[in-house]
């Protein structure tokens, strides 16, 4: 690192292990860099785990009640899945 930054940063000169002010302030910057990288690893994470939004959608009466539900299973355990009872007309218009 001291040929990468062209200056001293650990002073040899006594027994005793000591930074350089240069060395400090180098130390100090990699533990922040080191908490960004954590923190923006820590976010990625949670954002990997999150769902959000919904998923609208409409099929015929048997579709729905027969074929559709292993694939909601399969494809999105663990998601709340509400129905718009029959007569209802949907709140956007139809495409």
């Amino acid at each position: 690192m001291e040929r990468h930054f062209k200056t001293l940063l650990i002073d040899r000169s006594q027994k005793q292990f000591q930074l350089t002010r240069e060395g400090l302030r180098v130390y100090e910057a990699a533990k922040e860099i080191l908490h960004q990288y954590e923190k923006l690893l820590s976010e990625l994470q949670e954002m990997k785990k999150v769902i959000s939004g919904t998923i609208r959608i409409s099929t015929i009466y048997s579709i729905g009640l027969h074929e559709l539900p292993p694939y909601i299973k399969k494809f999105l355990h663990g998601i709340s899945v509400g129905e718009r009872p029959r007569g209802i007309p949907p709140v956007e218009p139809r495409l």
